[in-house]
């Protein structure tokens, strides 16, 4: 695998990479899921644990990469914000992470 640099935010490029790769597999998978907008991301991550499961090993089998709980709760996250409030890109300014993290 290629060296995998720091983006300004101090995030690896191919840790934030796997996080879209969650939010693809959710619309992949869409009609299987269950969501309520007044679910926290906990809750909608547990009442569709097993397509969060076979994301993981999506993961796994497609990239070989093997996705951290943190991945898939801001891919959930995400993939739940566009979904019950979307935007305009006019209105939508360009996405940055609220804090570091210094794990993969």
């Amino acid at each position: 695998m290629a060296t995998d640099t720091n983006l300004p935010n101090g995030m690896p490029r191919y840790y934030t990479l796997m996080i879209f790769f969650v939010v693809a597999q959710l619309h992949v998978y869409a009609k299987s899921l269950v969501d309520d907008p007044a679910w926290s991301t906990e809750e909608f991550h547990t009442r569709n644990r097993e397509v969060t499961l076979r994301i993981h090993a999506d993961g796994l089998l497609i990239v070989h990469y093997e996705l951290s709980y943190n991945q898939l709760m801001k891919g959930i996250t995400m993939y739940r914000q566009a979904k019950h409030f979307p935007h305009t890109i006019q209105e939508t300014p360009l996405f940055e992470w609220k804090e570091k993290v210094t794990e993969v």
